[in-house]
């Protein structure tokens, strides 16, 4: 191959590296490959320098998804804002929420799953806000709830992630058990 293609390929996978359009594993193995293994002192500290601040910036992402989990709270059980601002407020973080989980789904895997297990509290923490203020109906908050759990046991096992098949099982059976209980006593 000559040298004018190999240079090019070798940019072209900096652009990818620097772009996270492959994991950076990959981009380092084509890069020994395209170089015969001789990549210079200055790439290897720019990888360094690139993987530093990646996990910098993926950690600060980590802390503003747990943020937006705070103010759902805040937001949902502060009754000094109306109704709907409450809402309107709710659905903006769930939104922010699911950014933050997309930005962070190609970064770390424990960062992808702690944002992840964010979402789907807070996705759960909204509902139960909607069915307490709108329906406020038992019932209607004790199949949401296991519907809620449902949909984390099948991101489970659409994910291989045990601990979520755990948590869907486990929430489904004390959701389930909660309603039997509150049958058989009332």
């Amino acid at each position: 191959m000559s040298n004018q293609r190999t240079k090019i390929i070798i940019n072209e996978i900096h652009y990818w590296k620097e772009h996270s359009l492959l994991p950076d594993v990959y981009c380092d193995f084509l890069l020994a490959l395209y170089t015969e293994g001789e990549m210079n002192t200055l790439d290897k500290q720019i990888n360094v320098e690139h993987s530093e601040r990646f996990h910098v910036s993926s950690f600060v992402q980590l802390i503003m998804t747990t943020m937006t989990l705070i103010l759902s709270v805040v937001v949902a059980y502060n009754n000094e804002i109306g109704s709907f601002l409450q809402f309107i407020l709710l659905i903006g973080l769930l939104l922010l929420c699911f950014w933050m989980y997309i930005l962070l789904k190609n970064r770390l895997h424990i960062f992808t799953q702690i944002a992840l297990m964010i979402l789907l509290i807070m996705v759960l923490n909204i509902s139960i806000y909607l069915i307490q203020h709108f329906l406020n109906s038992l019932w209607t908050l004790n199949v949401t709830v296991l519907l809620n759990f449902v949909v984390w046991l099948i991101i489970g096992y659409r994910q291989s992630e045990r601990y979520l098949r755990l948590i869907g099982v486990l929430g489904m059976v004390l959701t389930i058990g909660y309603m039997c209980w509150k049958f058989f006593i009332s």
